[in-house]
């Protein structure tokens, strides 16, 4: 495992990884590029602060959010 990843971010549809990254500012850009009705960039932070999973669904598709390191 690479020694200086700090963090990892994934979303999943689907039992698929639909994008990753480590860096949860450019995460939440592609999640509101896949998805434009998604929630800004404090409210995933102040989500993943308290949990590492989080959800969010938008026509019929549910994102599961998982924060892995």
């Amino acid at each position: 495992m690479i020694r200086d990843l700090k963090q990892l971010y994934t979303a999943i549809v689907d039992n698929e990884v639909v994008f990753f990254d480590t860096n949860l500012k450019l995460f939440v850009q592609k999640l509101n590029d896949a998805e434009p009705t998604s929630r800004n960039y404090q409210y995933y932070y102040r989500g993943f602060q308290k949990t590492n999973i989080l959800t969010f669904e938008n026509n019929g598709k549910q994102y599961f959010l998982q924060k892995l390191l």
